[in-house]
């Protein structure tokens, strides 16, 4: 009776455990219980983004989660014969169920920003032509076909396909200070980015790990998916200028009144001699004439001087 009882109270007690632990697993998924910036009261724009920062190549979503990119390049699969292509799917799946953490596929479709694609073809024809001025007709028609590449194809559109890689496991890591904690996060996403390119090389896919500006870029896109090129004005912190101007020379940290002083003194010198030297050219001038008109009348010629 006693050995039964026992039984039945073990059985309870597993019983229960997976029960606490489905409830926990279930409670620590859904995402009504997950924090994010939406969650904050938000004050502005940047405050609706749903993450808190990327640096490094890494996405902070907040509440220890964590994201890398990688940029992968596309394969031609309809020029494959049927055995390269059931080769390639063999080689995917396999790429698939090797993996020991998930990943989430993104793709993107852009208009085709041709903007610095003329640019560069441009200032290699330049280059070009000063070699070989005989192609500057041929160089220009180029060009322009280059220009008008998008309604010459009929399609201005692009596809951008990523791998977004999650690490959700920082909070475990309690015993690490913020900046070892940091540095572990990083590694880790690195490894698994590492193991990814790699699968996926072996199938004939060429990628490219994406860092700040190009993560950057690519969350840009997802709200202005033909003005994207305008990123850069993120990046370098132009967007945020109301009024651009020069750099002050002539502040106070950098410079002490001495310095001013002799800066001033400087740059009135110079004025100076930049007159003085105009000056004195105008009066050579004056000089030549006046020589030529006597010369003139005496009967000398100019070839003769």
């Amino acid at each position: 009776m006693i050995i039964k009882l026992l039984i039945i109270l073990i059985f309870l007690v597993i019983l229960g455990g997976g029960i606490f632990a489905a409830l926990s697993v279930i409670k620590k998924t859904d995402p009504k219980n997950t924090v994010t910036t939406m969650d904050k009261e938000v004050d502005n724009a940047q405050d609706a983004l749903p993450f808190d920062t990327i640096k490094n190549g890494v996405i902070d979503l907040g509440n220890d989660k964590y994201r890398a990119v990688i940029e992968v390049q596309s394969l031609n699969y309809d020029l494959l014969s049927g055995a390269e292509q059931d080769n390639i799917e063999l080689m995917f799946r396999r790429f698939l169920t090797s993996l020991i953490f998930p990943i989430q596929i993104h793709i993107q479709t852009r208009v085709l920003d041709n903007k610095q694609r003329v640019i560069a073809t441009e200032k290699m024809i330049n280059k070009s032509v000063e070699q070989f001025p005989q192609l500057g007709d041929y160089a220009q028609k180029y060009l322009n076909s280059m220009i008008e590449l998008p309604n010459i194809i009929n399609n201005n559109l692009q596809k951008k396909k990523y791998i977004i890689i999650p690490y959700d496991d920082a909070y475990s890591l309690t015993k690490l200070s913020d900046s070892e904690k940091r540095e572990y996060i990083e590694k880790e996403l690195e490894n698994r980015c590492g193991l990814i390119r790699n699968g996926l090389h072996g199938i004939g896919l060429r990628t490219k790990r994406l860092g700040t500006n190009d993560i950057v870029e690519m969350n840009y896109a997802i709200f202005h998916r033909d003005g994207y090129e305008n990123v850069e004005n993120i990046t370098n912190g132009s967007y945020l200028q109301t009024l651009v101007r020069g750099e002050d020379i002539l502040r106070e940290d950098e410079l002490n009144a001495d310095e001013v002083i002799d800066l001033i003194l400087y740059e009135a010198q110079a004025k100076l001699a930049s007159q003085i030297d105009d000056r004195s050219l105008v009066i050579d001038k004056i000089a030549k004439i006046k020589a030529l008109r006597e010369d003139s009348s005496r009967g000398v010629k100019r070839e003769d001087i």
